[in-house]
């Protein structure tokens, strides 16, 4: 069937990626309340500033893992403009 995703070529929709965002700023509230407490906005900012600078830590540790390929947004074939 056409409708179902390969588990090698999973990407995310936009749903997905939504629900995603939304638990990721639950989690980080529920931090920023019992262990910050700080303001929320000031709060949820600062962890979703050192949790992206974790993420491009990561990248910079192994520029050449393909650990983020099953949440990118076009497959690797599509990138290519030869024909």
């Amino acid at each position: 069937m056409q409708s179902q995703r390969s588990v090698n070529n999973a990407h995310m929709s936009l749903f997905d990626i939504i629900a995603v965002m939304l638990t990721l700023a639950g989690i980080f509230g529920y931090i920023n309340s019992r262990h910050l407490k700080l303001v929320p906005s000031v709060g949820l900012l600062l962890i979703s500033l050192i949790s992206s600078l974790g993420v491009m830590l990561l990248h910079w540790l192994s520029p050449s893992s393909n650990w983020w390929r099953p949440f990118a947004a076009s497959s690797p074939t599509s990138t290519s403009t030869a024909r």
